[in-house]
């Protein structure tokens, strides 16, 4: 089963979140502002079709039909380059980003 492309608003409000997406095993990283309260799923099937779009024909997704194969992590700033921060779970996928 494809599932159909999926983006959400750009935020523009003064309280978004503005984040910066780096692609487990790939080179290439997004930025996005999203709303606060945005379900974690919803910004990962975003992130999908971003990559799908931009990205797609070079390197395709691993699982492109399926958005619980897929997790948002906070990155270790510690690090020099991107690090997942392994000490911290990935982000519940149906909670609101808060």
């Amino acid at each position: 089963m494809d599932y159909d492309d999926f983006f959400l608003p750009e935020s523009t409000a003064k309280n978004s979140i503005k984040c910066l997406v780096y692609y487990f095993n790939s080179p290439w990283k997004t930025s996005i502002n999203i709303s606060w309260g945005t379900i974690a799923k919803d910004v990962i099937r975003h992130l999908m079709s971003v990559y799908k779009w931009n990205y797609g024909t070079v390197q395709p997704l691993w699982y492109p039909n399926n958005p619980d194969a897929y997790e948002l992590r906070l990155t270790d700033d510690d690090e020099e380059v991107y690090t997942p921060n392994r000490e911290i779970a990935a982000l519940d996928r149906n909670s609101p980003l808060e």
